[in-house]
């Protein structure tokens, strides 16, 4: 894949995920549980994000 191909592709999941984090609301329900699963699969930002605050947690 072209760089410029990649670049729409981060684009185009950054834009999707926005409203799925937006609506969660909630982190600490079990859907903010498995939308941190599905976003950090998908996106390393937010999966080294979720790795983080576990960490800082003690988990």
């Amino acid at each position: 894949m072209c760089r410029g191909a990649q670049r729409v592709h981060a684009e185009t999941l950054r834009r999707g995920a926005s409203p799925a984090v937006e609506l969660q609301r909630d982190w600490r329900l079990a859907t903010g549980q498995g939308l941190a699963a599905t976003m950090g699969e998908h996106l390393p930002f937010y999966g080294m994000l979720a790795a983080n605050l576990k960490a800082a947690n003690g988990g």
